[in-house]
């Protein structure tokens, strides 16, 4: 008997915030050929689904960076989503990572996926980074890290902005828009099916062969996707929650 491919899929406005149909937490679904992205059956597919859309964005908004290879990144945001996603693959690709984040407590799992050190900035406040210690930033956070995360970059470096969960209103000094430093960004509401593919390929080649740490999951049944969110909007939970059938 043929085995059927295992795909992915992270478009077609399939529930969530900008949801445009229901599907997003159906047994069966159908999506456009081009909308998804093979996941090879070398690979677990439990694992790619807890890297999912976060790995993706993630990856997008590292590439803005260039190659990271020999590369200092900050990642704020660092156990979230794409926090910790951008630490797994900022490390499988050769670079030194520092990650912000908001609590102590946080700091053991960021380091087992590849952080090499942490900063602690607690919600809504300010972080005092020493100018010039980093090639990149990959915020996730925006508000008042923002600041000194550009402060932070090298001559050269790049600020890429992939979410504002701190608030999207910045400050920064001005003068270093007089510095050779770039901010840049990216939303994964540009994503097509070139990009989910290539961003998979990538990830699956971090996850088989390059030492990428993917993030802790537990499975809930899905006819418990209540149970699921109430964990959820609690707190404190540690890596992800895969729904399934």
């Amino acid at each position: 008997m043929e085995r059927r491919p295992t795909v992915i899929t992270m478009m077609q406005g399939l529930g969530g915030v900008r949801a445009e149909r229901d599907g997003g937490y159906a047994q069966f679904v159908t999506v456009a050929a081009d909308a998804i992205a093979l996941v090879p059956p070398s690979l677990d597919a439990f694992k790619m689904a807890a890297v999912g859309l976060a790995g993706v964005t993630a990856y997008w908004g590292l590439h803005r960076l260039g190659p990271l290879a020999g590369k200092r990144i900050i990642v704020t945001g660092a156990a979230g989503g794409v926090g910790s996603a951008a630490i797994a693959i900022a490390s499988a690709q050769g670079a030194s990572v520092i990650a912000i984040i908001t609590r102590p407590e946080q700091a053991g799992y960021v380091r087992s996926l590849g952080a090499q050190q942490t900063e602690v900035a607690p919600k809504d406040s300010a972080l005092s980074l020493k100018a010039g210690i980093a090639d990149g930033v990959l915020d996730v956070v925006g508000g008042n890290l923002f600041g000194s995360c550009v402060n932070a970059l090298r001559d050269g470096g790049v600020l890429s902005l992939v979410g504002a969960m701190a608030d999207g209103e910045v400050a920064f000094d001005a003068w270093n828009l007089i510095r050779p430093v770039t901010l840049t960004g990216y939303s994964s509401e540009t994503l097509d099916g070139a990009g989910l593919r290539q961003a998979v390929a990538m990830l699956v080649a971090c996850l088989s062969h390059r030492g990428m740490v993917a993030p802790e999951y537990q499975t809930v049944p899905m006819q418990n996707a209540a149970q699921a969110h109430e964990m959820l909007e609690r707190g404190g939970f540690k890596g992800r929650l895969l729904l399934v059938p």
